[in-house]
C-alpha cells in the first residue's frame, strides 16, 4: 500500500473505529485501480472491482450495503473508496458524512415479482430519492423493486395509528 494512501486509512480507523474492515476494504479498490472519475461517457464517479457503482455528487452509493442499511450512515467500501481516493489526490478537504438524511415513508402494499401471478402482501417503504423496496409480511429481509411492482396501500403511521 502507498505509504499516503496507508496514513489516509489509519486516520480514517482512528476517527471511525467500528469501520475499519470497511475502510480497508475501500483502500484496496483504490489500490486495484477502482475509483474513476467523472468523464465525457459518465457523468459521476464510478467506484469498484467487479461491478461499477456510480455515485454522484450527493457520494450517495447504491450498493446493497448501503441500501439497506448495513453500512453505518451510508458509509460503505464505494465511499470510503472515493473518499481515500479523493484525499489522495487533494480533490476532497472536508470530512466524510453519511450526505444528507433521506425522509422515508412507508406504505401498506402488495408486490408481484416480474413473471409471477401471485401479489405478496408487506411493507413498501419509498424514499425521496426514489428507492422503492419491499418487506414481505413476517420476513426482515428487504427487496430493492420497481415502482411498477408495487401497489401501494395506506401509509402505515397513518393505518397505525388509528
Amino acid at each position: 500500500m502507498l505509504p499516503e494512501l496507508a496514513t489516509l486509512v489509519n486516520q480514517a480507523i482512528l476517527a471511525y473505529p467500528g469501520e475499519e474492515a470497511r475502510i480497508q476494504r475501500g483502500a484496496k479498490i483504490v489500490e486495484h485501480g477502482g475509483v474513476r472519475p467523472p468523464c465525457a461517457e459518465h457523468a459521476t464517479w464510478r467506484v469498484g472491482v467487479y461491478h461499477w457503482y456510480p455515485i454522484d455528487t450527493s457520494r450517495m452509493c447504491p450498493c446493497p450495503d448501503r441500501v439497506f442499511g448495513h453500512a453505518p450512515n451510508g458509509r460503505c467500501k464505494h465511499r470510503w473508496a472515493l473518499c481515500l481516493y479523493r484525499r489522495l489526490h487533494g480533490l476532497q478537504t472536508t470530512p466524510i458524512s453519511a450526505g444528507p438524511s433521506l425522509r422515508t415513508l412507508a406504505f401498506y402494499g402488495s408486490y408481484t415479482a416480474p413473471g409471477a401471478c401471485e401479489q405478496v402482501h408487506g411493507i413498501v417503504e419509498v424514499r425521496e430519492d426514489g428507492l422503492v423496496r419491499f418487506q414481505m409480511h413476517k420476513s426482515h429481509d428487504w427487496l430493492a423493486v420497481a415502482w411498477d411492482d408495487v401497489v401501494l396501500g395506506g401509509r402505515k403511521d397513518m393505518v397505525d395509528a388509528t
